[in-house]
């Protein structure tokens, strides 16, 4: 159940943060990294991974630019792409960061 609530308000914040843009999605930080970087951390958490995955990606396409906050996320990254499912996503994530680096 807990599983549950969590899952929910991670898609809820996904779409807070497409609503509100790229100049206010930064204010959602403090509450969702945590969030996504926990989906990642534990083993029963492997119910969360694919909606942290899609709610990291919206906070990437919405930043204006490289944000250490964001980056810390990807430290996760080796450990998501033992799972063949996560590869994909975690491409394009991988795309995002360097694109984001550039600039």
């Amino acid at each position: 159940q807990n599983l549950l609530l969590r899952r929910n308000v991670l898609s809820i914040l996904a779409c807070v943060a497409s609503f509100v843009g790229p100049d206010e999605a930064a204010a959602l930080y403090p509450l969702a990294l945590p969030l996504i970087d926990d989906s990642f951390g534990r083993e029963e958490n492997v119910f969360l991974v694919d909606e942290a995955l899609k709610i990291w990606w919206v906070f990437l396409q919405l930043s204006k630019g490289y944000d250490p906050l964001l980056g810390k996320l990807y430290l996760r990254a080796p450990v998501l792409s033992k799972d063949l499912e996560h590869v994909k996503v975690l491409m394009r994530i991988t795309e995002y960061y360097i694109i984001l680096g550039k600039e």
